[in-house]
């Protein structure tokens, strides 16, 4: 009996002693420090990937291949060189696609990497739920691709390290959509890349406290292809501004993020990029809380000349700005108010020999005069134009339905113009009533029992504009009197003859 207890002690023990031995491997075997790279990022099924890396010399490590579902379909062990360098491959087995994830090493000493299995799309568009955030936000990352076809997604900061990698598969129709939750090491600004190699498409997620105002100025207005113009305005103290330059047709062509010192002040320099023509509409802020500018890129014409074809207008009309310039060059235009505002500004470019054209719609905070300026610096010409006041106010009737776009409003408006204003009689009626209505309307658009008082007296004047437009209506009216009048004659002889 004694010497089965003494057997048995002996078995614990040595299970004792190998399960101690077992849990010391990984510490003395195993790699402490792992490094992971693969042969490529994206691969197809049947495709062999190498897995290499540097872990400590002579040591051993563990390799394993996990799908999304977390499950191991390659597990493998090899030992480092006297340098410390490790390698292996495995086949992507049938059958498997999405995202595989490679395992280097094991417990807390490990480097992973992602591994693309699929058919990747020939081409890609991206768009984002929204272009600013803050850490742990969900924003949406939508396009379209390839129907049925992979996408790959990463989001990389300023300093090109990857905080971000997974894939997503269109559907039929090829659209696709991926939800992103900001990483906490994200920080200014983040680069979302849908695609691989060429075929890829970028946009810029703004991450940070953005400030709630901004200004925007620029050290100069015009520019020619790789000049350093500098961007500077404030914006609330310690907060990031965006900036972009967006190019005629909508494309952005520079983004980057500044950030504003205790004072409130920004600044940044910008290099005018290589595709770069026309105007540049820079831009700060985002939102709702945005400031911009115009920046004339190109080559500017060294002689101007300027003509109008009116040299007076109301707001809301169109007049045509032309001369001519050098052939083929760029003609800034802009209209200055009597206070210095620009109240507009474009670019066009003159054609083969010199003639440029452009319409300018006055804008409607125009009033007294706006002088039109053609060219840039001292090879400039300017016209002045005359901004007439509109009479297009029917006070009382504007008061009582409560816009000037009411039809009713309108047709009484166009009555004045076409019976009252061709007259003397008339003209002098307008007159007063536009020296004396206005306390009136003021009275009248405060009280709505007033207000439908008012709406009520002008039906016979609504009435009587609406049949002057249409004499027609005035013959059926004078005909129906007429035969009413007859009917009413006849039966009274009638009454007469009965009696």
């Amino acid at each position: 009996m004694g010497e089965v207890i003494v057997m048995l002690k002996r078995i614990v023990k040595t299970i004792v002693l190998s399960m101690l031995f077992l849990l010391a491997i990984p510490v003395f075997c195993y790699g402490f420090s792992i490094d992971l790279q693969l042969s490529t990022e994206y691969a197809k099924t049947g495709d062999s990937i190498t897995i290499s890396g540097q872990a400590d010399a002579n040591s051993w490590i563990s390799i394993k291949v996990l799908d999304e579902g977390q499950n191991i379909i390659y597990f493998n062990a090899v030992k480092s060189d006297e340098y410390g360098r490790y390698s292996d491959s495995f086949i992507v087995p049938e059958n498997i696609e999405g995202c595989l994830t490679v395992v280097a090493g094991a417990g807390a000493n490990v480097a992973s990497q992602t591994l693309l299995v699929g058919r990747l799309s020939t081409q890609v568009s991206l768009e984002l739920s929204s272009y600013e955030a803050v850490v742990g936000e969900s924003i949406t990352v939508f396009g379209t691709a390839d129907p049925n076809s992979w996408v790959a997604l990463k989001a990389v900061d300023e300093e090109g390290s990857i905080l971000f990698f997974d894939a997503v598969k269109a559907d039929g129709d090829g659209n696709y959509s991926l939800d992103l939750v900001i990483p906490e090491m994200a920080a200014v600004s983040l680069e979302i890349i849908a695609g691989y190699g060429d075929n890829i498409a970028s946009q810029t997620l703004l991450v940070g406290s953005l400030s709630t105002q901004v200004s925007l100025e620029l050290s100069s207005y015009e520019a020619i292809v790789g000049d350093s113009i500098t961007v500077f305005g404030t914006a609330d103290p310690n907060s990031w501004v965006a900036l972009k330059a967006v190019d005629e047709e909508g494309s952005i062509l520079f983004f980057d993020t500044v950030k504003a010192d205790g004072d409130g002040n920004y600044s940044l320099d910008l290099i005018i990029p290589e595709m770069a023509a026309g105007s540049l509409e820079i831009i700060a802020g985002a939102g709702a809380n945005v400031a911009s500018q115009t920046l004339l890129v190109g080559s500017l014409s060294t002689q101007v000349s300027l003509e109008l074809s009116s040299y007076e207008a109301i707001v809301g009309d169109s007049i045509t700005v032309f001369g001519t310039a050098d052939p083929n060059s760029w003609v800034a235009l802009k209209a200055v108010d009597e206070e210095g505002s620009i109240l507009f500004f474009d670019t066009v470019k003159a054609d083969g020999d010199g003639n440029y054209s452009l319409d300018l719609i006055i804008p409607e905070m125009a009033a007294g005069s706006l002088k039109i300026i053609a060219g840039y610096g001292d090879n400039t010409a300017s016209r002045s134009i005359t901004i007439r006041a509109e009479l297009d106010e029917c006070f009382i009737a504007t008061a009582a339905f409560g816009s000037k776009f009411e039809p009713s409003v309108a047709l009484l408006r166009a009555f004045r113009d076409k019976y009252l204003l061709n007259n003397n009689m008339g003209q002098a009626l307008v007159k007063f009533y536009y020296q004396n209505s206005p306390p009136l309307a003021n009275y009248i658009a405060a009280s709505e029992p007033l207000k439908a008082l008012v709406r009520i007296l002008l039906i016979p004047f609504i009435v009587m504009a609406y049949i002057s437009f249409h004499p027609l209506w005035i013959c059926l009216m004078l005909g129906m009197g007429f035969a009413l009048l007859l009917w009413h004659r006849r039966k009274r002889n009638w009454q007469l003859k009965g009696n």
